[in-house]
Formats: structure tokens, sequence, C-alpha cells
């Protein structure tokens, strides 16, 4: 009779169960961010302004065009956990925060892409950084991580 040699699939099968309920949420964890994130994602009505102003979609824009490093960020982390470096939370945490940080160079890199400020922006503001007033929405950005 013949024998089966296992070439790893019991321990891809464990890893694949390991990773199986993880969830990583990237975002603004706050209703009040959450909303000024929506607005500048989207677009919203400006009321001072008395017209629409178009979206400066830096959320969205990053998980498209960084889709090859999140990709290859997500094998990396899954072979780590394959290997026993990680534990299935630190890949996700660790995940989530390399995402977090891609979000984050697309909001500060803004002036390259993003629509311009209306010229009353610029000046209630003192600066024409779009998708910046305070910082209070770039430092809100967080991960979530599920098990």
């Amino acid at each position: 009779m013949a024998t089966l040699k296992d070439k790893g699939l019991t321990k891809l099968r464990r890893t694949l169960k390991k990773l199986s309920g993880v969830k990583i949420k990237v975002g603004f964890l706050d209703e009040q961010t959450a909303t000024i994130a929506a607005f500048n994602e989207f677009g919203a009505f400006n009321v001072r302004a008395k017209r629409f102003v178009g979206p400066r979609p830096f959320i969205r824009s990053t998980i498209t065009i960084k889709a090859d490093e999140i990709k290859k960020g997500q094998a990396l982390v899954m072979k780590g956990v394959y290997e026993g470096r990680f534990t299935a939370k630190a890949a996700a945490e660790a995940m989530g925060d390399f995402i977090r940080r891609l979000i984050l160079d697309r909001i500060d890199t803004a002036t390259q892409w993003a629509i311009p400020l209306e010229a009353f922006t610029v000046e209630e503001k003192g600066h024409s950084r779009p998708l910046v007033d305070t910082g209070a929405m770039r430092d809100a950005l967080r991960v979530e991580v599920t098990l």
C-alpha cells in the first residue's frame, strides 16, 4: 500500500483556518470625522459656496492605485503566518497599518492630484492643501482588527 506524504497541505489548512475570521477595517471610527471624510471622498454641497464641491477620493483611489502593493503585502503577511513568524492578529494589524500609511500618503500628496481648493476656502484656511484643515481627519484614520 502506498503512503501519502503531506507536502504542506495540512499546515496550509491550519493557516487558512487561523485567517478565516480576520477582519481589518481602516477608516474613521467616530461619526463626525467619518462624515467629513465622506464629504471629501464623494463630494458634497457646500452651503457657504452655494454649490457642489467635487470629490477628492483619497480612500478609493488609494485602494485602486496601490492594489498590487496591497496584494503583495497580503501575500507576505500570509506567508509569515504560514511560517509561524506572525500570529493572525499581528499579521492583520501589520496589513491594516500598511494600508493606513498608503492612505495617509495619498492625503499628504493631495496637492498633486486633487481638485484645487476654491479661493474662499484658501483664504479661510490660510493654505491651499486639499484634505487638510486642522489635520484632525488625517490624525483620526484608524485600524481596527477583529478575529
